[in-house]
């Protein structure tokens, strides 16, 4: 036997079997030892944790019970130690922002991570990504809120990057709304700043940043959110800290009281009654809680989480006097006060949640994310000094979360709660579930549906834009802006008889459109329409101006975002046409030659939008050839009168013709005649001074308005039946219904200055933006979605 195998044989003879596996004498001694470092290493943490670390259990909830409506209540419970650590890192999560870093900020210190938040009667599990996609396929999920709500957005964002990587979609210029894509799951992640909820005014003293107060307007919702919600199907509201600044309390334009407003011995103004924190945070809840139950455009499955008050933790003085939050460790029980200001601020939450759970529609659920107990006890998870080094380098922040942190207990929460919902252990009620049927009724019928025949339904919740929001309003359809003083004309909104319409989507129209290029061609109308869908895309994503003539009647917009190119061409006849001047009084029209300043774009475009007539109307000699073969209204010429209507169906026939000649395969819109409503004389006043819209059979429509729809519809499905892509707008009797919504007087800035005017020009022709014409767009993108379905089916 060599040398070799008895080697081998020996060494078997000093093997040792451990746990069924044969290992050496050396092996055996070296895991020995593992073994016992690992016990005394366990045995040491069962003792740091039992004897060394705060007891936290029952911290902060002895006086509630530990069950909501007979489930585990997962709010009311302690936090303990989790070595497992958070689910992210700051190199992990890509869209970690530098303000909360801490560990990325040279934090040293890390206990901060190991804590999980234990409820009392149950177990909280981890987050879970690919859970809580899943759940949200398909829908949009906004924050509401200040800085704070953000933070959670954040975190939010972190936690389901571990399973997919979103797409950053838009920001505003303040990067103050962000909106994030996961296209593995259409699932669009939001959030929506907003300082106080409601409308305010900051009066400053010596610049932008040195604020003295705020005017608070507790009854009118902020619209930077309001008018955003009507396609969510979740959002988190929250909010808190910027109440805690002097500020007057306005209901409407009256000033009903302020806070911190006092001097020594009084308030500034004796008459004034300084009515506490608690009132005009629980006021600004009221009004956007109210708003969001009531809203009728909103989705009857919308679910709202208010998320209540989280504390700040500065010691040794404020954010702005040296106050600070170096704390590793969570506070212990006897620190948590239960009748301090944090508390009261989110029992204010919880008792106007309860107001409107009481009063409200109940189609929608509003639940409570209650973190404020658990969060009382973490100032240990603020970045105090470590926080980006970001403009105030000396000032430490101690209201936001690090991320990872404590913060991410809030989304795990979330995410229980959702599941709870979905699952029907918080059972939606026999309304919701006929809100459901409903909806899914009403996006069947919205394929079929005639968006012409309707009636105006009053609606408060208010447009998606206004005129501070949307900067390419033309000036003469500015009416707000210019002084109009009633504003009922916004809170309408169109009911057609057979469906309901859903408001205009902008993140559906730019997908719908995404890499295209539409032409709005005709006259100032086309233009009015123009304006109004370039208002309503700017809520999500905003335009940019790359071409335009002298005139500014020819011009182009891109979206970036979705490379989407949008542009307006003047041709108010469509045809060949020389407007009237000084030598001619009365228009020129050539009947059989398209106008080629829209003719020549149709090479690259994808969709058109005619929209005219009112040109029409005005005098005007027509030609086909050289030859002249009537007129309109030509007193001494020698020429036939043969009217508009004939005239306007040769015109139509050979722009669309000439469409159909090109080639290009591409959607083509014809919007039908828009009545105007002047009463008496254009220049008097009180032309069309009507608040309110016509209800349904109360004004028939005008033959001649009758007449011009009927030319458009004809010729429009005159090229259908040949196998065009071709399609009618259909708002002649919608726009007919609607004399309250034109400028009027209000075409001009601030009319009636120095007192009434007998003699003012009006304009009740166009419309005012935001306004009734704002529903043209909203029946295009249906027209556009029915397109993508049949396009599908196909």
């Amino acid at each position: 036997m060599g040398s070799a195998s008895f080697s081998e044989e020996n060494q078997t003879k000093k093997n040792k079997q451990i746990f069924g596996w044969e290992i050496s004498r050396r092996d055996a001694r070296v895991l020995r030892f593992g073994l016992c470092v690992f016990c005394a290493t366990g045995v040491f943490a069962l003792y740091f944790q039992n004897s060394l670390w705060p007891n936290f259990t029952m911290i902060g909830l002895k006086q509630q019970q530990t069950t909501r409506g007979g489930e585990c209540d997962i709010f009311n419970g302690h936090w303990v130690w989790d070595p497992k650590g958070p689910m992210y890192t700051n190199w992990s999560c890509p869209t970690l922002p530098s303000s909360k870093n801490c560990q990325g900020s040279g934090r040293p210190d890390q206990y901060y991570l190991n804590w999980r938040w234990k409820p009392n009667a149950c177990e909280l599990p981890r987050f879970d990504g690919s859970t809580f996609l899943s759940l949200v396929q398909g829908k949009k999920l906004a924050f509401i809120g200040d800085s704070v709500a953000r933070n959670q957005m954040e975190s939010l964002l972190c936690l389901l990057s571990q399973v997919e990587t979103p797409q950053d979609i838009y920001k505003d210029a303040e990067d103050r709304d962000r909106y994030w894509f996961f296209p593995s799951h259409n699932f669009t992640l939001i959030v929506l700043w907003s300082k106080f909820l409601v409308q305010v005014e900051e009066i400053t003293r010596n610049g932008p940043y040195d604020i003295d107060h705020t005017n608070i307007y507790i009854n009118k919702p902020d619209m930077n959110w309001a008018r955003r919600i009507h396609d969510l199907d979740y959002i988190v509201l929250s909010n808190g800290h910027w109440f805690f600044r002097k500020s007057y309390f306005y209901k409407g334009q009256k000033c009903v009281g302020c806070l911190y407003c006092g001097g020594d011995g009084g308030v500034e103004d004796k008459n004034m009654v300084d009515l506490g924190l608690e009132y005009g945070l629980g006021r600004a809840f009221r009004t956007a809680l109210k708003l969001i139950d009531e809203c009728k455009e909103c989705k009857d499955g919308l679910v709202t989480f208010l998320r209540t008050f989280s504390p700040s933790h500065f010691e040794n003085g404020a954010w702005n006097g040296g106050g600070g939050c170096n704390k590793t460790m969570p506070l212990g029980e006897e620190s948590v006060d239960l009748e301090g200001m944090d508390w009261r601020v989110r029992n204010t939450q919880i008792e106007e949640l309860e107001r409107v759970r009481k009063g409200g529609r109940k189609k929608r659920r509003i639940e409570v994310l209650d973190v404020t107990e658990s969060m009382l006890v973490r100032a240990d998870g603020h970045p105090d000094k470590h926080w980006g080094g970001y403009e105030y380098v000396n000032r430490s922040d101690c209201v936001h979360w690090c991320l990872p942190g404590p913060i991410d207990a809030w989304n795990e929460m979330l995410l229980e709660a959702m599941k709870r919902f979905l699952s029907h252990i918080w059972s939606p009620t026999a309304e919701c579930v006929a809100g459901y049927h409903e909806q899914t009724k009403n996006r069947e019928s919205l394929q079929h549906c005639d968006f012409s025949m309707g009636q105006w339904i009053h609606d408060p919740t208010p447009p998606l834009y206004d005129e501070t929001t949307c900067k390419t309003i033309s000036e003469g359809q500015n009416c707000v802006g210019h002084g109009r003083p009633d504003t009922g004309y916004l809170y309408w909104q169109w009911r057609p008889s057979n469906c309901t319409l859903p408001r205009f989507d902008p993140a559906t129209f730019l997908s719908l459109t995404a890499n295209q290029k539409l032409l709005f061609v005709g006259d100032s109308m086309a233009r009015n329409q123009l304006e109004s869908l370039l208002c309503l895309l700017s809520t999500l994503s905003q335009p940019v101006l790359t071409a335009f003539d002298h005139t500014r009647k020819f011009r182009t917009w891109v979206f970036p975002s979705h490379n989407l190119t949008i542009s307006v061409l003047w041709s108010p006849f469509l045809v060949k046409g020389v407007e009237k001047d000084n030598d001619y009084n009365y228009n020129r029209l050539f009947l059989d030659v398209v106008d080629a300043r829209w003719a020549e774009e149709l090479k690259t475009a994808d969709m058109v939008l005619f929209s005219m007539g009112h040109w029409f109307l005005h005098p005007a000699v027509y030609f086909e050839g050289d030859e002249a073969v009537g007129c309109h209204y030509c007193p001494g010429l020698n020429h036939t009168e043969i009217g508009f209507f004939g005239v306007l169906r040769k015109v139509l026939r050979t722009s669309l013709g000439a469409i159909v000649e090109n080639g290009r395969e591409m959607k083509v819109v014809v919007t039908t005649f828009s009545p105007a409503h002047f009463d008496g004389e254009w220049d008097k006043a009180g032309a069309c001074d009507r608040k309110v819209p016509y209800k349904e059979g109360e004004k028939e429509l005008q033959w001649m308005d009758k007449e011009m729809r009927k030319v458009e519809v004809e010729e429009v499905e005159s090229f259908k039946r040949k196998g065009a892509n071709f399609e009618v707008l259909d708002v002649t009797n919608l726009a007919m219904m609607r004399p309250d919504a034109h400028p009027g007087p209000y075409m001009h800035a601030s009319p009636f200055n120095g007192g009434f005017k007998d003699r003012v020009q009006n304009d009740c022709v166009h419309w005012c933006l935001p306004g009734a014409i704002d529903t043209w767009n909203e029946i295009l993108l249906q027209m556009m979605r029915r397109w993508r379905h049949e396009e599908r089916r196909r």
